[in-house]
């Protein structure tokens, strides 16, 4: 984690530096959100792709998950507080604190020992058609986000502090069962259909049509490499060359927030209409190309002890 978030303060620097050259140029009229977006990591997108690939028992995989994990939350933290938010600096850094200060109180009450009548019934009905626990997790996650908008905060920072809360409470002896559910209803519902509404919403004839957009989706490619990927030098003194660089292009790979970031800077009428697409769609071809050529470097490269790891999955 220490590594994961010097690495992604590099690159917000990164960002930051990029994103004042294309201000300069006039290529940008949402600086912020532009270099926010050059920060984020899809990690929800790429855990599938690392337990297919057999990496999420691994020391390399457990280095990804750190770094993707910083790399979703900073970006909507900082979009909570600076772009969403609708009060002054100090106010929105308050509520902020008290949302997480309500989150850090539901993982007080959440780990504690509970009365054994109660942990019977949720394993009674891990099998059973009323699914309680699946139900109090989605119950969760709607009671933050639904918090998360009462403070007028962004509602992903609602779902993200629900995601962490209901991992803290699943550890016990039913915990892979419900890491199984949630999976399936994320992975096989949830999960696609975000990818079909965002190709559905995806304005490709403005793409086609608009030749700066045109241009600009390399660019932003490019740009996401070098932004999320750079700081993976920092783990050079745990990771090789090839597991350095596999980093790189597992951190770069972004689609999600990308597409809320970006419908923020339309809905506000901040960020460029040509920018605002192809950064979606630098964020697709991330998540088509990147994650691939990681998984290529993984396989040919050497599996050394930092890269693999005699980790088994059930020790993550």
């Amino acid at each position: 984690m220490r590594l994961a978030i010097a690495g992604w303060v590099g690159t917000l620097l990164l960002a930051t530096l990029i994103v004042a050259t294309m201000e300069a140029a006039g290529m940008v009229r949402a600086p912020l959100l532009v270099g926010v977006a050059l920060t984020t990591t899809a990690i929800g997108t790429l855990l599938p792709i690392l337990r297919d690939c057999g990496e999420l028992g691994t020391s390399f995989g457990r280095y990804v998950l750190a770094a993707g994990a910083i790399g979703e939350f900073g970006p909507i933290l900082v979009v909570s507080v600076l772009v969403t938010g609708q009060h002054p600096i100090g106010v929105e850094t308050a509520l902020v604190l008290l949302f997480f200060g309500v989150v850090a109180l539901l993982a007080w009450a959440g780990v504690r020992d509970h009365p054994p009548k109660l942990l019977a019934l949720v394993e009674r009905t891990f099998e059973a058609s009323s699914q309680l626990p699946v139900r109090s997790a989605l119950l969760l996650l709607a009671g933050l986000v639904a918090l998360a908008n009462a403070f007028q905060l962004d509602f992903i920072l609602g779902a993200f502090a629900a995601g962490m809360l209901v991992r803290m409470m699943g550890q016990g002896g039913g915990s892979r069962l419900l890491q199984t559910k949630m999976d399936a209803l994320g992975f096989g519902f949830l999960i696609p259909v975000f990818f079909v509404l965002t190709g559905v919403r995806f304005d490709l004839p403005a793409l086609v049509s608009d030749h700066d957009a045109l241009l600009r989706v390399p660019l932003f490619v490019l740009l996401l490499l070098v932004a999320r990927g750079l700081p993976a030098l920092l783990y050079r003194s745990v990771l090789g060359g090839r597991d350095q660089l596999a980093l790189a292009f597992y951190a770069a790979t972004g689609l999600p927030l990308l597409v809320a970031i970006t419908e923020i800077g339309l809905r506000k009428g901040v960020m460029l209409v040509e920018n605002a697409v192809a950064l979606v769609a630098a964020g697709m071809v991330s998540v088509l190309l990147f994650p691939l050529i990681a998984g290529l470097l993984r396989r040919h490269g050497p599996k050394g002890n930092a890269g693999m790891g005699s980790d088994s999955p059930e020790g993550f």
